[in-house]
């Protein structure tokens, strides 16, 4: 028999013995860990995060079976939903509000299934101060 299946299908493959194809087809649904990718809310431009602006992340998600958790980290510090501090976790989305220069860091997701775990490219936050001269810029790293 000869099987030839990627992660990224979940298609019907027909089975062959020596070159013949077999009587029957066989449906493989190829499992795999989380593959994430970290982007930034359509509504934020990645050079004009000013200070009091809301930021925007969701975390895109690959996987197969379907996640059970999906965990969202500030310079390896895991975030939780935290009113008092404009921070807000939704599943798959983070929401930064009023963002000030203590949201400055390095930003991932990470999800996990039962065939493991995936982490998101990292993205470099940086803050324009209102009031005090600095910069804004994001950096995207790559898995």
């Amino acid at each position: 028999m000869r099987f030839l299946v990627h992660h990224k299908e979940a298609l019907p493959k027909l089975v062959q013995v020596n070159d013949t194809p077999a009587p029957q087809t066989t449906i493989l649904r190829t499992r795999y860990a989380p593959q994430l990718r970290l982007a930034l809310g359509t509504s934020n431009q990645h050079s004009a995060i000013k200070e009091g602006n809301d930021v925007y992340f969701e975390c895109n998600i690959k996987a197969n079976p379907a996640v059970s958790e999906v965990s969202w980290y500030a310079d390896d510090e895991h975030l939780s939903t935290n009113l008092s501090r404009g921070i807000l976790v939704n599943n798959q989305s983070l929401i930064l509000q009023k963002v000030g220069r203590e949201n400055r860091g390095m930003y991932r997701c990470r999800a996990t299934n039962t065939e493991g775990e995936g982490d998101s490219d990292v993205v470099k936050l940086d803050i324009q101060c209102e009031y005090s001269f600095c910069f804004s810029t994001f950096e995207w790293n790559g898995i």
